[in-house]
């Protein structure tokens, strides 16, 4: 369970030790104060500094987390005590991808949620914050707990200082929507830790287990993967296919100035070489059909057409060279204007 508390006496609230008075005093709440318990036994609720009495908490509606995409972050906290929930600090100073590597059918987030709160989770000490399927997000662990999902030991980075995130790879499951919700789910992440993107890392990173497996197996997978989360969308082939869009708009800044802009630019240039081809087609095609009308063919030679297009070429591109290069409308001449004025300013 995990639900939200408000302290109510004017005079706060202690926390003790245990469910009960018999408990050493560790602390207190002062009124007002908002705590999240996370387990309950004998009227007492457990929270992240010890335990409280409820007769002194009011329940309140807790703030719903929601991704960019529209999920809902269901949370499903391992229970208190488990040793598989070592508690402690989390700086949240990494962000973390797995993939579960169970494939059987239904191994979605859900199980592998009542799997961590299990004695066989428990038994093997594993633990991660949030598991992501094609469907839902399921958190396991508060952001700024430890856990252990990182295999660097149990004070490592990985473990210590960094969320886990897991991604299904359920038979049953779309592997490609569950990327895009874990993308998404990193995305809120980032914005609620100001985690950077450079902190956003693989499993692989901390001990050098080859996982997530899938994504690293997939030529490319993990920078679109990078580009997904700078984003908004899942990048579709951005430098031969993108158009204008919100998400080009919002891109990665490591991508060429002009995809960042969602205008593509070609830098590679048609040569003179094809388009003389094409022409040599195209008048062999006229000719085809000017023969079979019973109409004299244009007489003209291959030869022809390559001389003819490379010194269109050549005009072609003096023309634009010479016109860029002298300003004749207002626009131009009013730019010309202000580059000199910038210039006697820097002088």
């Amino acid at each position: 369970m995990s639900e939200a508390y408000q302290v109510t006496p004017s005079v706060g609230v202690n926390i003790r030790s245990g469910p009960g008075t018999g408990y050493s005093k560790v602390g207190a709440y002062a009124q007002g104060t908002v705590v999240t318990v996370t387990a309950t036994r004998d009227g007492w609720g457990q929270t992240e500094k010890g335990w409280v009495s409820l007769d002194y908490l009011e329940a309140v509606e807790a703030a719903q987390r929601v991704t960019d995409n529209g999920l809902r972050i269901q949370a499903r906290y391992i229970d208190a005590g488990r040793k598989n929930r070592p508690g402690g600090v989390n700086p949240c100073g990494y962000i973390t991808i797995h993939e579960t590597g169970n494939a059987a059918r239904g191994a979605d987030a859900a199980a592998h949620g009542s799997y961590l709160n299990s004695a066989a989770g428990e038994a093997a000490l594993v633990s991660w914050h949030y598991t992501v399927d094609d469907h839902a997000i399921v958190q396991h662990l508060p952001d700024g707990e430890t856990a252990y999902h990182a295999g660097d030991g149990p004070k490592g980075t990985g473990n210590a200082r960094s969320i886990g995130v897991e991604i299904c790879v359920n038979a049953d499951g779309d592997f490609a929507k569950a990327r895009e919700n874990a993308a998404s789910l990193v995305r809120l992440l980032m914005e609620e830790h100001g985690t950077p993107i450079g902190h956003v890392v693989q499993h692989n990173h901390w001990n050098g287990k080859d996982c997530p497996y899938t994504i690293r197996h997939t030529s490319g997978a993990w920078e679109a993967f990078l580009a997904y989360r700078r984003a908004s969308g899942w990048p579709r082939r951005p430098w031969t296919t993108w158009r204008r869009t919100d998400t080009a708009r919002t891109c990665c800044k490591s991508w060429p100035r002009q995809i960042r802009r969602g205008v593509l630019i070609m830098t590679n240039k048609i040569s003179a070489g094809t388009i003389a081809r094409t022409v040599v087609l195209l008048l062999a095609l006229v000719n085809q059909v000017l023969s079979m009308l019973g109409i004299r063919s244009i007489p003209i030679a291959d030869e022809d057409v390559n001389t003819l297009i490379a010194t269109g070429w050549t005009i072609a591109a003096s023309l634009a060279a010479w016109w860029k290069n002298n300003s004749f409308t207002q626009a131009a001449l009013a730019g010309d204007a202000l580059k000199d004025e910038i210039r006697a300013r820097e002088e």
